[in-house]
């Protein structure tokens, strides 16, 4: 089994020095975060809260129509060294009060940014009030694959937190989180399911 280390996890810890753990900060430059729908959503990067001596990404509705809104946020990483491989994002995930649900989510794009796999824990999510727990998305990469984003989601109300992400090629033995869906000739997916993110 092969680990990888998540992006600028080094320059992150020595950023964190300077600064007081009791207090949130931006997300750094290595997490993209966007929304969809008309409600409004926050990331920041949680110390209080968090597992590890980095911090936890934080995802909190703020207002607006929650009922056909999500926020989220990714990482994005090269995927040649998954291509052709079993992968496993596997992360600790926490809720307060999430009215809708939270989870993490893995895309995969080729060389044209045409998805070529997709998955989230939209049947599985995370809801209500939840502590810290470690979930995983197993995948297999296509192996036209160019590159992953992983990350974190938040449909609906509430708060979630994604603390300690990890990359790993698995083996075969280990079993996927979900039938893999086929894209179609014109790309689009077959059930792809109403919460899936968008670039």
């Amino acid at each position: 089994m092969h680990y990888f280390p998540m992006i600028g996890a080094a320059t992150l810890a020595a950023a964190l020095t300077a600064l007081n753990v009791q207090a949130d900060s931006p997300l750094p430059a290595s997490w993209t975060f966007w929304q969809q729908g008309s409600g409004h959503f926050a990331a920041v990067l949680d110390h209080r809260t968090a597992l590890s001596s980095t911090g936890a990404v934080q995802l909190r509705y703020l207002d607006g129509d929650s009922s056909n809104s999500f926020g989220a946020a990714h990482q994005d990483v090269d995927a040649a060294p998954f291509r052709s491989q079993r992968l496993r994002f596997s992360a600790k995930v926490r809720t307060q009060e999430v009215l809708g649900w939270a989870g993490l989510w893995l895309r995969v794009t080729d060389a044209n940014q045409r998805v070529v796999a997709f998955e989230n824990m939209f049947t599985r999510g995370i809801k209500h009030n939840e502590d810290w727990a470690r979930h995983d998305i197993v995948m297999d990469i296509p192996a036209a694959a160019a590159q992953v984003q992983y990350g974190l989601i938040l449909s609906g109300k509430g708060v979630s937190w994604l603390d300690e992400p990890e990359l790993a090629i698995v083996g075969r033995d280990v079993a996927l989180t979900r039938i893999p869906w086929e894209p179609t000739s014109g790309g689009a997916w077959v059930e792809s399911p109403p919460e899936e993110p968008a670039p």
